[in-house]
Parts: structure tokens; C-alpha cells; sequence
């Protein structure tokens, strides 16, 4: 759960740097942990053919990745 935890935060304060009010939370899938954010802001990751979604996904996963046990493959 620690794991988790860490991954959440990180995820939470990468979208606020990028100057997005989100809420982090986590939910664990068969394949893995899904991170979902939640917030007016939203929308705002998935604008311009989801760029700044793609953005977050390459500056979290490296991150992430040995967290939890993965690969630091790109994130497709």
C-alpha cells in the first residue's frame, strides 16, 4: 500500500506542477495500478489530442515504473 501511496502523490503533484487542480487516487486493475484523476481539470489532458496527458505519462513513468517492480519502457 505504501507503494501506492507514493505513486499517488507523485502522480498528484506532477499534475499540480503542471498547474492542474486534480485529485490523484489509485485502483488496482488485473494488469497493474490504474491512477485515475478527478477535477475540473481534466479536460485539460486530453485537449490537443491528449497532450499534456501524454506529458504527465512520460515524466510519471519513469518515475513510477520502479516503484512498482515494472520496465522503463516508454508509455505508448
Amino acid at each position: 500500500m505504501a507503494k501506492t501511496s507514493e505513486i499517488t502523490e507523485f502522480v498528484q503533484t506532477v499534475a499540480q506542477k503542471m498547474g492542474l487542480q486534480l485529485t490523484a487516487s489509485a485502483e488496482e486493475m488485473p494488469d497493474g495500478l490504474r491512477i485515475n484523476l478527478d477535477g475540473e481539470d481534466g479536460n485539460l489532458l486530453t485537449r490537443r489530442k491528449g497532450e499534456a496527458l501524454a506529458a504527465l505519462q512520460h515524466v510519471a513513468h519513469p518515475t513510477v515504473a520502479p516503484i512498482e517492480g515494472l520496465g522503463v519502457d516508454p508509455v505508448d
